[in-house]
């Protein structure tokens, strides 16, 4: 099997297509055996930014999953939009030991901990091979190593798995001793796979036994404070741009594709059989949710022809 490539756009200038506006783009007809159209483009950001070293800036933050109006107790709410692919989607940050309150140390408390989270979920369903959990990971101090350190084994972990289904806010917590002089950090991991439906958080804790939580709430972004900053994966809409794509009034994709750190990323749709005509019409609006979503800038469109070997 092999493939041959066949424009279908291509223009001196990319098309921009903005937030919740549609494209159509009118075209011929195309060899027999087409199966995929063929994508390239990129969201609008200055162009320098494309490259590994600077665009995960954006992609790390978790401004665009936080939604004001689902909260209950806080001012943002966190929200996991499940699908069910190979992605994870995953928030973390990391409380240094002994923790501090601002510039002051945390003092006169014990081994005793409680940690926990708040929780809304509609039509929530994990997949064979899912999860949708929050880790609390605790690593003792290693003779060499930084007390920041965030991979390798866990010594200790608490871990809250979330139910499926539809439910109102609730309120999930667990007790745990973390060592008052062994511990060198606890990472505060919340994540999900294999999965589908929506899933809200907030509150997220690990309260001393003096009664001090030191895991900051779900915020946008802080530039000057970055100890209080949660870490996203997958969160980010930056690199997830997302479209509702009809041929011929027929709908063939609605959804994110993933955009990789370089200029003109590429993505496939397959094209159900029977579905070109010999004058077809390709329609493309862009579906992106999140904070401030990004305009796209198509670049080109292509038939990939699939020949036999």
């Amino acid at each position: 099997m092999f493939e041959t490539y066949y424009p279908v756009f291509q223009s001196a200038e990319d098309l921009v297509i903005r937030p919740g506006k549609t494209v159509t783009l009118p075209f011929g007809p195309v060899p027999e055996g087409t199966s995929q159209l063929f994508l390239t483009g990129e969201t609008v950001t200055f162009y320098q930014w494309k490259n590994e070293p600077d665009e995960p800036q954006f992609y790390r933050r978790i401004d665009d999953a936080l939604d004001s109006a689902m909260a209950e107790k806080e001012a943002w709410a966190l929200h996991f939009s499940g699908h069910d692919d190979d992605f994870p989607i995953r928030a973390c940050t990391k409380v240094l030991w002994k923790p501090v309150l601002s510039y002051l140390a945390l003092s006169d408390f014990t081994e005793d901990w409680t940690c926990g989270i708040r929780a809304k979920a509609s039509n929530l369903v994990v997949h064979p091979g899912g999860y949708l959990r929050l880790r609390f990971e605790i690593r003792y101090w290693k003779k060499g190593l930084s007390r920041r350190r965030g991979y390798g084994p866990v010594d200790a972990v608490c871990e809250i798995v979330f139910d499926e289904g539809t439910y109102d806010w609730q309120d999930l917590t667990r007790s745990l001793t973390i060592p008052t002089e062994e511990t060198a950090n606890v990472m505060v991991v919340l994540e999900g796979r294999h999965f589908t439906g929506d899933i809200w958080f907030e509150a997220p804790k690990l309260v001393s036994s003096n009664g001090y939580n030191t895991v900051p709430s779900f915020q946008p972004f802080t530039e000057d404070r970055p100890q209080f900053n949660w870490l996203g994966q997958n969160l980010s809409r930056k690199e997830w741009p997302a479209f509702r794509i009809r041929l011929n009034h027929q709908e063939i994709w609605n959804g994110p594709v993933f955009e990789r750190s370089h200029r003109y990323s590429e993505w496939q749709i397959r094209l159900p059989k029977g579905i070109l005509k010999e004058e077809n019409e390709l329609s493309l609006t862009l579906i992106t949710e999140g904070r401030e979503p990004l305009p796209y800038r198509l670049h080109s469109i292509g038939a990939v022809v699939e020949k036999g070997a």
